[in-house]
């Protein structure tokens, strides 16, 4: 155990008797490939199912939106070079296409991130809240500051909706 990094920590024996199990974290075997594709090779080599497979999907999609960004800020770089060159750089027109391509760009990617949620399974799955079944509210145990906030000036339907909705 301890040549692979382990600190010598053993499940059931009598220095570690509280240890249950040990859960290995890293594949050394991958993460030489995953070193060796990001520094030998374009970021765009790296392939999303294989940093879906080792990582999940939370992470597959933060590198997709990181490569997807990159590779559109391409266009905002070279229009802003050519206005720059013009002398132009604080022009009406080259602020409406940075706003143009920066909606689009944002629409692209709602769009993209949906397939990709619908591809992998996990679409709204970060909408999916686990109830708290151990709590309860207890409105004598909200502080004086929020009191003061929720009465000013509100009509009583409003605040007792705020009193509402801090319990």
């Amino acid at each position: 155990m301890t040549s692979d990094g382990g600190l010598g920590i053993i499940p059931g024996s009598e220095e570690w008797d509280h240890v249950d199990s040990v859960l290995g974290l890293h594949n050394r075997e991958f993460n030489e490939l995953w070193i060796r594709l990001w520094t030998t090779r374009q970021i765009t080599s790296v392939k999303l199912e294989k940093i879906r497979e080792q990582f999940g999907a939370s992470i597959a999609l933060y590198f997709s939106f990181v490569l997807s960004y990159a590779t559109a800020l391409i266009f905002p770089s070279i229009v802003g070079i050519i206005f720059y060159l013009l002398d132009q750089s604080c022009s009406l027109l080259y602020s409406s296409l940075l706003l143009l391509w920066s909606i689009t760009f944002i629409e692209w990617w709602t769009i993209q991130e949906r397939i990709l949620s619908v591809q992998w399974g996990t679409r709204g799955s970060a909408n999916v809240e686990k109830m708290r079944t151990t709590y309860t509210c207890d409105p004598s145990t909200q502080g004086v500051e929020s009191k003061i906030n929720i009465n000013l000036n509100k009509p009583k339907i409003i605040q007792h909706i705020f009193e509402l909705a801090h319990c």
